[in-house]
């Protein structure tokens, strides 16, 4: 299913095979519970559209709604999570993010 986001969203793309920064999401391609979401997004910087899985988006920072610039997840240091999960998970709980449960 293919959805149009009106209004567009602004995320964060942290990793993957294509472009890292922010972007504006327009819309959601959802292949159904065996895939992962596509976000179709356009990177701030360079106006490219590109195509990027769920697990490389992230919300960007929102002082009205909580999300502190202060509290923002860098990507060295999600990267860094990933190859550490149980180290990394408790500086990110001293540093006073919300982890979710570890799959």
């Amino acid at each position: 299913m293919f959805t149009q986001l009106n209004p567009t969203i602004p995320l964060t793309v942290v990793s993957g095979s294509g472009p890292e920064g922010d972007c504006m999401a327009i819309a959601v391609i959802d292949y159904g519970p065996e895939h992962d979401l596509a976000w179709v997004v356009i990177m701030n910087d360079t106006l490219e559209v590109w195509c990027v899985r769920n697990k490389w988006v992230r919300g960007q920072a929102n002082v009205t709604m909580g999300r502190n610039h202060a509290l923002a997840i860098e990507p060295d240091e999600l990267r860094r999570c990933a190859k550490s999960p149980s180290s990394a998970r408790q500086d990110l709980l001293d540093m006073g993010v919300t982890v979710g449960r570890q799959q």
